[in-house]
């Protein structure tokens, strides 16, 4: 079988970049080349998509026809119920692609939130903004008894105190790298 020319990158879609977004001509144009007869990798190698990419689009035509190379939007899952998908993942076995596909939630978003489940090692997910950073900053419980507010200003003043120390050091190995002799101030 002859490949196709090799497509510049450039002239395929928009010029390449990492994380890249792909539009619904690009995705149609990689399903028109599989069904011309070009494998995965000349494909990959001709447009610059991932082979990874390729296939994924290809299993999302063949599973969902066309709606299946439209741009997906994002789901706002309660954390419950992200774990009940994670749950069926496990359960049944699914890779993130299948898994893709049968929820219609993108395998990078199934990705995070199976490295968020295991870390958790618990059956509910944190709410996580787009960031990926957990939501709300945690509150700051105030000091109610007398003994309380003298342990965190205790507190305070260790790490203050540690902070010094760790300076004093950082500045004395400097000199000592650097070879100057820095004069100390007398005690006069």
């Amino acid at each position: 079988m002859n490949c196709p020319p090799k497509v510049g990158h450039k002239t395929f879609g928009m010029e390449t970049r990492k994380n890249r977004k792909w539009t619904y001509d690009d995705k149609l144009e990689v399903v028109r080349m599989y069904e011309k007869g070009y494998g995965c990798n000349v494909i990959s190698y001709n447009t610059g998509i991932t082979k990874g990419q390729v296939i994924l689009w290809l299993r999302r035509y063949r599973e969902l026809g066309l709606s299946g190379l439209e741009k997906q939007r994002p789901l706002k899952l309660s954390p419950k119920v992200k774990a009940e998908i994670m749950h069926e993942i496990k359960k049944k076995g699914l890779s993130l692609q299948s898994a893709s596909i049968t929820y219609g939630i993108s395998p990078s978003a199934l990705w995070q939130w199976q490295q968020a489940f295991c870390s958790e090692h618990s059956s509910v997910l944190p709410a996580v903004s787009k960031t990926g950073k957990p939501m709300g900053r945690p509150k700051k419980k105030t000091p109610q008894t007398e003994l309380e507010k003298l342990r965190v200003e205790n507190l305070e003043l260790k790490a203050e105190l540690a902070y010094l120390k760790k300076v004093r050091a950082l500045v004395e190995q400097r000199e000592n790298c650097v070879g100057v002799i820095v004069p100390k101030p007398s005690k006069d």
